[in-house]
């Protein structure tokens, strides 16, 4: 699927108002999370971004459902804060600055021994505050071991069903291994509301790398583009 159509779709999903799950497949390095960022500033520039919270979440190392639940949290800022690094000024100011002071809490508390348990707690409690926002998990192929793609598909399914959320999912499906490949195909269809195959033609490759458009460059870099693709699929 083209570029311009990726995005087309994107858009439809970040400005609309139904909770949904859309899912963003491609090759490493094709620009899925540039396209999506990108997508979702704009729509933040044209008051069109329909949420109050956001959350992004790349599940590299994340190695539990506990953790990914957490992540969810911690990473969340206001929807007019996308773009913006974690700061005072966004801790006092967003939609979700009572979250933010929770984790200030939670990370002293979780190198005290005798408070570990208490709070893992609330930890869990914190999770429950998750609820009518746009959330993007990425790198779904660069998971823990331990943490089970149907387990994160299952999370998915209850945050858009029970909570009112958006979620986007980013991966290279051509990158799972083992049960995870399996797991996928068995349960995707059943969470996924919309998928897209990320995948730029070499004209496309080149339009984004090269702003100033000129066509000398242009010419000679979609040939060897081109050259490329055709060695890697012959």
């Amino acid at each position: 699927m083209s570029i311009e159509l990726v995005k087309k779709e994107i858009t439809r999903f970040i400005t609309s108002h139904k909770p949904a799950v859309i899912c963003i497949k491609g090759a490493w390095g094709v620009g899925k999370t540039y396209s999506w960022n990108e997508c979702l500033h704009s729509a933040q520039l044209s008051g069109k971004l329909d949420c109050a919270s956001y959350s992004y979440v790349s599940l590299f190392g994340l190695d539990s459902l506990e953790q990914l639940k957490y992540a969810i949290f911690e990473n969340s800022v206001s929807g007019s804060a996308i773009g913006s690094a974690a700061s005072l000024e966004s801790i006092t100011s967003n939609t979700v600055s009572i979250a933010n002071r929770w984790r200030k809490s939670l990370g002293w508390l979780s190198v005290v021994p005798k408070a570990r348990d208490f709070a893992a707690v609330l930890q869990s409690v914190a999770f429950l505050s998750v609820r009518d926002r746009l959330i993007c998990i990425d790198d779904i192929e660069r998971k823990g071991a331990h943490l089970a793609i149907r387990d994160v598909l299952g999370l998915i399914s209850q945050l858009a069903d029970q909570r009112g959320c958006k979620i986007a999912l980013i991966l290279n499906d051509g990158a799972l291994q083992g049960s995870d490949i399996e797991d996928f195909a068995r349960f995707n269809e059943k969470v996924i509301d919309v998928s897209l195959d990320f995948s730029p033609t070499s004209r496309e490759c080149v339009s984004v790398a090269l702003a100033d458009k000129s066509v000398s460059w242009h010419q000679h870099l979609e040939a060897i583009l081109s050259n490329l693709t055709f060695l890697i699929s012959g």
